[in-house]
């Protein structure tokens, strides 16, 4: 379902340069009631007779001007004029034009001034003169009262525009440029599920753009495209789906320096979401960050501390003795015994807590040599250490002023910071000094409405049959096609994670086939990369569409571009073995496959060339988290979180397929989730697939046909993901 703004914003290149010239002879004009043509009648047509010269709107017979702003209708040497027509008269969107039908009276030339290039027919064709953005609510999204566009460059021109609860107003401030766009349904309304566009001025945008989006109940969300965005004139940006957005209500007060829970204190929070931040643990240690002096492959990162984190845990000194490495396994042990990302910090978290501690304002982070020494900054102190030691735990500067950081300086040597006067230092690897761990958390994101779950699969997931799922807040499902069921979902795991879910139920017995895609654009041995959508349309025809498809194995991304493992479609075996690499132990370990009986399968790498023969379908894949109903050992017990694809059946051979989304706004599951899932699905076997930025679902709307992304992938899309990754192969559910 396509949806279009009665607001469309639309601003000429030159606005201001023809605010700068002397007006042209102004005019108005006085037709009869219009009746029978495309708008209502009593909206005669006038041409703003002042500055700038060229904009068009109506008035209705109250006098108010109820406006559709097009793309301009003629280019001057200077730049470009703007049109602007009711609502009703738009007749199509092209992706290059804006199509109208208007009076034919209402478009001759008039007073010797050339309105149009035209005068005849109704239909007329505007060359596109500004840019598009465009975005889709899904559904299930909270109701939307309105949304907010905002920029540092000006984004509508001469004019602004909003979308009144009653019609649309146009306020003509001749001289002034703004930088927001406010979008609102007409009546008093909400914006429902759909696609949207807007037009904007076509510039480029350093900075990016923030969408603010006010939900009914009067909380916010924002989505904030940090990267550069530059525009085509006529062109559309797609800025996908609005998932993973947190609403919260801007009128709390804030929490810095309050509690989280039982496990620390929280020092920051993110000024675009507060129900978003980073607490530090109540209880510290005095160690050493490694008990020997030598590199381990974390140069210069003193910033990425998830980075820092998953490599020393890696190490193999690291797992054969933890305590080689004392500061991380204080946080490691902490992710143990209570979930989240416990972490020795990074630099920047702890500016944050320096500031934080000594009470100052959220704004610049502290300097080199700060110190912070009045008495409005040790009541602060005082304030903050109680609220630590109120958990059980010891204030900070008990033990020591000097606090490690993750990463390593460029002479191997380890990161610390001072924070009684903040100092960004190193030290030897083997100095003790202390370390207190940090988490980031993000809470309360979505309130469970009433009545939820209501699907089947639902109310089995938050039942006994899941052991790790504590509470569904909302799903959804709906039918693609007999045999083919989509579901949707908000969960809550047991480690108070939240989780953004999706599902296919395939019944392969109802005419339907689970089948193996394969880049159209490569020629094996030659391996090219293409998303899963476009192998998709590759293979769909009438008579065999595809209802479903998401991404399969894992690939090699380094020249020469190889799958990680064998790829079997319709019987050919287009990859006939495993290629091995070190660095990425959960990779290549398992197949997935169909046999030519239709029965699907699942087992470890070492069986493949037992089986291959019998395979008709097969992609290579990463950690087995079912076998024979058991949740399996391993790897599935590593608390890692990321985005994931994975595959399960049944006894009945049922297939279900899973997408989990992350990294904006959710966490991801563990291994030990995704398999906790299956089982509590009533799968027998289950396989991880390919996951991260790789993970995506697109699933074929029953009512247009178009084939919709339903998860919202983590690799960056104008800054707040969405851009599905290429991959080399990928499993769909296609009519027999």
């Amino acid at each position: 379902m396509k949806r279009t703004f009665l607001l469309i914003t639309a601003a000429c290149l030159s606005l201001a340069v023809f605010a700068q010239k002397a007006p042209k002879k102004a005019f108005s004009t006085e037709y009869p009631p219009l009746s029978g043509y495309e708008w209502q009648a009593g909206e005669p047509v006038n041409l703003y007779g002042s500055q700038p010269q060229g904009i068009l709107y109506t008035t209705t017979d109250a006098g108010q001007k109820t406006a559709f702003m097009g793309n301009g209708a003629r280019r001057t040497e200077e730049g470009h004029w703007v049109a602007i027509y009711p609502a009703s008269a738009l007749r199509m969107w092209g992706e290059n034009s804006l199509y109208f039908t208007i009076p034919r009276e209402q478009v001759a030339q008039k007073g010797g001034f050339p309105v149009y290039n035209r005068t005849e027919g109704r239909d007329f064709e505007f060359k596109p003169l500004t840019a598009y953005i465009k975005f889709e609510i899904p559904a299930g999204f909270p109701e939307v009262k309105e949304i907010r566009i905002s920029t540092d460059k000006f984004i509508s021109g001469n004019f602004k525009a909003n979308l009144g609860a009653k019609n649309v107003s146009v306020q003509l401030d001749t001289g002034i440029r703004f930088r927001e766009i406010v979008l609102k349904p007409e009546n008093d309304g909400v914006m429902g599920a759909g696609e949207y566009r807007v037009a904007l001025f076509a510039r480029p945008l350093p900075n990016g753009l923030t969408m603010e989006i006010v939900a009914a109940d009067g909380t916010v969300a924002t989505r904030k495209i940090t990267e550069e965005l530059k525009f085509a004139l006529g062109k559309t940006r797609d800025l996908g789906i609005l998932h993973n957005v947190r609403f919260f209500d801007r009128s709390a007060p804030s929490r810095v320096g309050t509690a989280l829970g039982k496990e620390g204190v929280i020092f920051w929070e993110d000024p675009e979401n507060p129900l978003k931040g980073k607490a530090v643990a109540a209880t510290e240690a005095v160690s050493q960050w490694a008990t020997t002096n030598q590199a381990y492959g974390i140069h210069n990162e003193k910033e990425n501390y998830l980075l820092v984190h998953e490599t020393v845990t890696a190490l193999p000194a690291y797992k054969a003795n933890p305590g080689n490495f004392p500061a991380v396994k204080a946080c490691d042990e902490m992710r143990k015994a209570r979930g989240g990302n416990w972490h020795v910090p990074s630099l920047t978290e702890m500016k944050y807590l320096f500031n934080a501690y000594y009470g100052q304002a959220p704004g610049p982070l502290p300097e080199n040599g700060t110190e912070y020494s009045d008495d409005a900054s040790r009541e602060a102190a005082a304030r903050f250490n109680a609220a630590l030691t109120s958990l059980g735990g010891t204030p900070l500067l008990a033990s020591s002023d000097e606090y490690w950081i993750c990463g390593q300086n460029s002479n191997g040597n380890m990161q610390y910071v001072n924070l009684r006067k903040f100092q960004n230092s190193h030290a030897v690897q083997t100095t003790e000094r202390t370390v207190r761990c940090i988490r980031d958390f993000e809470e309360g994101q979505i309130v469970a409405k009433e009545g939820y779950p209501k699907t089947d699969v639902g109310k089995r997931l938050e039942s006994a049959a899941c052991q790790r799922v504590v509470k569904v807040l909302w799903d959804t499902t709906y039918t693609v096609t007999p045999g083919l069921e989509y579901y949707e979902l908000k969960l809550v795991t047991d480690a108070n994670e939240p989780q953004d879910v999706f599902l296919l139920r395939v019944d392969p017995s109802q005419g339907l086939d689970v089948r193996v895609a394969i880049s159209s654009v490569s020629n094996p041995p030659v391996w090219k990369r293409q998303t899963p959508v476009e192998m998709a349309k590759h293979v769909s025809t009438p008579e065999r569409p595809v209802y479903a498809v998401v991404n399969a194995d894992f690939c090699d991304n380094r020249e020469p571009i190889r799958p990680r493992g064998p790829i079997h479609c319709e019987g050919k075996i287009w990859a006939p073995s495993y290629s091995i690499d070190p660095h990425f132990t959960q990779q290549a370990l398992s197949y997935l496959g169909v046999t030519f009986d239709g029965k699907m399968t699942i087992g470890p790498s070492s069986d493949y060339p037992v089986v291959r023969k019998d395979l008709k379908e097969c992609t290579g894949g990463g950690v087995i988290l079912v076998k024979n109903s058991q949740i399996q050992g391993g790897y599935v017990t590593q608390t890692h979180r990321d985005p994931r694809t994975a595959v399960g059946f049944n006894a009945d051979n049922i297939v279900w397929i899973l997408a989990v989304d992350a990294r904006h706004g959710t966490n991801g599951m563990t291994y030990g989730e995704e398999a906790s899932i299956f089982q509590g699905l009533g799968c027998t076997d289950a396989v991880n697939l390919d996951g991260g930025g790789s993970t995506q679902m697109r699933v074929r709307d029953p009512e247009t046909g178009e084939m919709m992304l339903r998860n919202w992938p983590s690799d960056p899309h104008y800054g707040f993901g969405g851009r599905e990754r290429p991959r080399l192969n990928a499993w769909m559910v296609v009519k027999h």
